[in-house]
């Protein structure tokens, strides 16, 4: 009797211990909530470039997926409070919760906004944080965007539909509708190429032309380059719009370009700028046509790269290496972003060496630290006298880590005793080699058994 009484004992304190618990789980619960609610605003994971720290609303957020039961995150994304609603179904998606799509659906137009703290801090439906889920199957994704398409909304996730749908057939009555109202539902209209078609583009792009103005690269109608001149004619010349004047490859986008640029010729600043866009536009529709304006960018405005440099060598390549020659006595003037410097460097190395000895020599002497050391690698490739001789006057008056790091890299690359020991006795006679790149002289020095 006594033990059946203490097993019933036992079975209740149990009971009473797990009533308990439960109830601190769900109190827990309601203070991050509140928590969460109080703050008002949505803080993303950090990203390890603008954020390093996770933000105490994110640290909230891990806080609620992890305690908060999956009946809980459900009920939680009704809550009245924005922020709560967000990382309810932020939860439920990282937790892999299978019926997301019926929770979705119902969330299609909440058009409340939220703060949201990216590294620019921007105002955010919190439709769109659930549309975005990424959990979702990939059939049911192919339903929530037809429902999107299909059902009026707000939502900008609506507009990446609409840049990346297919021209079908059963959706062209609906975009062209939309056509009116979304801007890039102009892009997914032009993408069926119809004549019947041209005439609303037409108007819809002098109307919204920053991104719709795409439209033309998919459907290039002879009819849209008077478009793009009534455009460039009220002042609207967006940087996307030289790719589509570059897409008819004709008289009319070679005489758009050359009178951007002739347009421009008293404004250095500008027209290497639009330069370097009409460039980026040629080279995706590259053509023999623009073979010409390819040689005028680079010969008047310095402005080249790898891709566009390799391909020039295949049109003229006498031109080319003149082009190459006052390239390299002009380095600081070029954008060497792609490493296009080099390219010349092993271009002339290879077809002419005596002339890349003289320009390599004269460049070591002044050429400025930024470029200093694209001429100080090619001079491992080629050991010369003058060359030599140029390093060991640039490293006698150096002053800058960045100068005599690389010529003392290149001189030791050479592996000759006499050289190495001039190396050292100039180093040791310039007071002006210190700090850490003395260390790191000192560092490669010892790596060939050298000491100062």
């Amino acid at each position: 009797m006594n033990s059946q009484k203490n097993q019933i004992i036992l079975i209740f304190l149990i009971l009473i211990s797990l009533n308990s618990f439960s109830q601190k789980e769900n109190i827990d619960t309601k203070t991050i909530v509140k928590k969460i609610a109080e703050n008002g605003y949505y803080s993303p994971a950090p990203d390890g470039f603008f954020t390093v720290n996770s933000s105490s609303q994110f640290l909230l957020s891990e806080e609620l997926e992890r305690i908060a039961t999956i009946d809980e995150l459900i009920t939680l994304t009704n809550h009245k409070s924005p922020a709560v609603r967000v990382y309810s179904i932020q939860a439920l998606d990282n937790r892999n919760y299978p019926n997301l799509f019926n929770i979705i659906i119902k969330h299609i137009d909440d058009t409340k906004e939220i703060k949201a703290d990216y590294h620019i801090s921007r105002n955010i439906y919190v439709g769109e944080f659930f549309v975005a889920v990424k959990n979702l199957p990939s059939n049911q994704r192919q339903t929530l965007d037809s429902v999107l398409l299909f059902r009026d909304n707000k939502l900008n996730y609506t507009n990446r539909i609409l840049e990346d749908i297919k021209p079908l057939n059963k959706n062209y009555t609906r975009i062209r509708e939309l056509a009116t109202k979304r801007e890039f539902a102009i892009i997914a209209l032009a993408k069926y190429k119809r004549e019947e078609d041209v005439e609303l583009i037409q108007s819809l792009l002098l109307k919204n032309h920053y991104f719709s103005i795409e439209a033309i690269e998919y459907f290039p109608h002879k009819k849209f380059k008077i478009t793009l001149s009534e455009l460039r004619e009220k002042g609207f010349n967006y940087y996307g719009t030289y790719f589509s004047v570059a897409v008819f490859q004709d008289t009319f986008s070679t005489n758009y370009f050359n009178s951007k640029l002739d347009e421009l010729e008293n404004n250095d600043f500008k027209r290497k700028q639009e330069g370097e866009y009409i460039l980026q536009a040629i080279s995706k529709y590259r053509n023999l046509i623009y073979d010409s304006l390819f040689f005028k960018l680079w010969e008047k405005d310095y402005i080249i790269n790898d891709s566009t440099f390799t391909y020039l060598l295949t049109v003229d390549s006498v031109k080319c290496k003149r082009l190459t020659i006052i390239s390299i006595n002009n380095a600081s003037k070029i954008d060497n972003s792609t490493l296009v410097l080099v390219d010349f460097l092993n271009y002339i190395i290879q077809v002419d060496q005596s002339l890349a000895i003289s320009l390599i020599a004269d460049n070591l002497l002044s050429v400025n630290v930024n470029e200093f050391r694209y001429f100080s690698e090619a001079s491992q490739k080629i050991r010369e006298k003058n060359i030599t001789k140029s390093l060991f006057a640039r490293l006698e008056k150096s002053e800058n880590g960045h100068i005599f790091i690389p010529i003392t890299e290149t001189i030791l690359s050479y592996n000759d005793p006499e050289l190495n020991a001039k190396l050292i006795s100039i180093i040791k006679n310039n007071p002006k080699i210190e700090g850490w790149g003395l260390d790191e002289v000192k560092k490669m020095l010892n790596e060939q058994g050298l000491k100062l």
